[in-house]
């Protein structure tokens, strides 16, 4: 049987000195990307890290982040869907506001959105795995 092809990446990182990674400030989604998991980590550490020291909220040699992270592939629009809302709830069960940011686009349904292609390799091999709506 066919396998779905992965659509998105749930991105889990740590900050430097917190053990849980499931804080609220390291925990993404990101649409499929023509880099790997481990390289969008590393490059969204990287620039954050950078911004950090350039406004001088803390000092070049300090550690922001833990190295590394955890990925989780997303094969469907629900997993993406049921991620995005764990993702929404993590401050909420920790007593924080729900959080919004300017550069978060809505999940469309993306690569089954409207005016997909019923033919395109996606949603071939999730006929051929029986989870094409």
């Amino acid at each position: 049987m066919s396998q779905p092809l992965v659509i998105g990446y749930h991105l889990i990182w740590t900050g430097y000195g917190w053990w849980l990674p499931n804080d609220p400030r390291g925990s993404g989604l990101i649409r499929k990307h023509r880099l790997d998991a481990e390289d969008m980590i590393a490059m969204l550490q990287e620039a954050s890290r950078d911004t950090l020291v350039a406004k001088s909220f803390c000092d070049v040699d300090h550690p922001v982040w833990a190295n590394g992270g955890w990925k989780v592939f997303l094969d469907h629009p629900d997993e993406i869907r049921r991620t995005i809302r764990y993702i929404e709830g993590n401050p909420i069960q920790i007593g924080l506001p729900k959080q919004s940011w300017t550069f978060v686009k809505l999940y469309d349904g993306w690569p089954l959105h409207l005016g997909h292609s019923p033919n395109s390799p996606y949603a071939r091999a999730l006929k051929a795995a029986g989870r094409y709506p």
